[in-house]
């Protein structure tokens, strides 16, 4: 049985084609989560609604809502503050339903520029893209809108009090008592 033998330039395109595999495989695992898999395991995913696709609730749509005086933006202050009476209602149609639609199906970035632009041009193209909806659509994008918040919101929800040890009683049995950790939105005490 004979053995090949590789002259010098084939064993050096060889090890070229190995280490450029090398090197691939390297970039590779630079990332434990490339491609796809960042968007399966994502805590936030988007969601796609007819031609568009909902993103995730971020921290400055709170920004975008409150400088439009938007009735959800006032909701969600108040309920940061603890205050469940005499909350705005959000009727999603019109206006405030399309701006919503508008800024959550697009980047912040995006949203962003147009916002130093112009308000009213915010209002504007929001008005060019979502006002010949349906009921229906207009629908279907809030609930989607509104599951994004809720992904937003559920890290921070508490699960219930937690049970604490407090004494013990005559018996020796361990006694607890339920507690919730403190809510650092919540004002109290003299302001």
């Amino acid at each position: 049985m004979s053995s090949p033998h590789l002259t010098e330039e084939q064993q050096a395109q060889i090890l070229a084609e190995l280490a450029k595999k090398d090197e691939l495989a390297r970039q590779a695992a630079a990332n434990p989560l490339p491609g796809p898999l960042t968007d399966v395991f994502a805590i936030q995913q988007d969601i796609q609604v007819g031609q568009w696709t909902v993103r995730p609730f971020y921290d400055i749509d709170f920004e975008f809502l409150h400088t439009l005086e938007h009735p959800l933006a006032v909701m969600m202050a108040k309920g940061i503050q603890g205050q469940t009476q005499d909350t705005v209602a959000y009727i999603p149609r019109g206006p405030d339903a399309w701006v919503l639609a508008w800024i959550m199906t697009r980047s912040p970035e995006d949203v962003e520029a147009v916002f130093k632009r112009s308000i009213t041009e915010v209002r504007e193209r929001a008005k060019n893209e979502f006002s010949k909806l349906q009921l229906g659509a207009l629908y279907a994008l809030n609930m989607a809108i509104i599951r994004q918040l809720e992904r937003y919101w559920s890290p921070v929800l508490s699960y219930g009090p937690a049970k604490v040890p407090e004494s013990k009683n005559e018996d020796g049995k361990e006694e607890t008592k339920e507690v919730m950790a403190e809510n650092p939105f919540q004002r109290t005490g003299a302001q």
